[in-house]
């Protein structure tokens, strides 16, 4: 692996763990995390979800599923987007420093029972470029795509 590689790897396992923190590490129950990255025309934004006991819900909701309680408090939550977005910040300028083109959009996928990290990266404009349309909504189809179920 080169130097770009090493480091890359090394921002996705600190961040992967701070969101696997936030479930207690609950690698019996938690069958998969999903986590989703932005960077757009200097505007960051992260968020996560989980798929445990073969339902799709978002950090708030795991609760719902999950033997082991949580917290799922604002504060937690708050830490781990914090770390989202700092996790975006190094990223950027990792690739910034090797010379590389800067993702908009990063789709992160980890199995903690196969210990497998998939990232699909995405380069084109999002949502800056289109009036009607919200980060938070690019967030929530894919939540949908993998199979959330839309909160009314």
């Amino acid at each position: 692996m080169n130097e770009f590689d090493v480091q890359f790897l090394a921002l996705s396992e600190d961040i992967v763990s701070s969101v696997f923190e936030y479930v207690n590490y609950d690698e019996n129950e938690v069958e998969k995390i999903f986590l989703f990255g932005s960077i757009e025309q200097g505007q960051y934004f992260f968020d996560f979800f989980f798929k445990i006991k073969n339902a799709i819900v978002h950090a708030h909701q795991v609760n719902n599923i999950l033997s082991n309680k949580v917290s799922v408090s604002p504060d937690s939550q708050k830490g781990v987007l914090n770390d989202g977005v700092v996790f975006l910040e190094k990223a950027e300028a990792l690739f910034l420093a090797h010379k590389r083109a800067v993702p908009t959009i990063f789709k992160m996928t980890y199995d903690p029972k196969t210990n497998n990290f998939e990232n699909n990266m995405e380069y084109d404009l999002q949502y800056t470029n289109d009036e009607e349309l919200f980060i938070t909504d690019v967030f929530d189809m894919w939540f949908l795509e993998c199979g959330g179920i839309e909160e009314e």
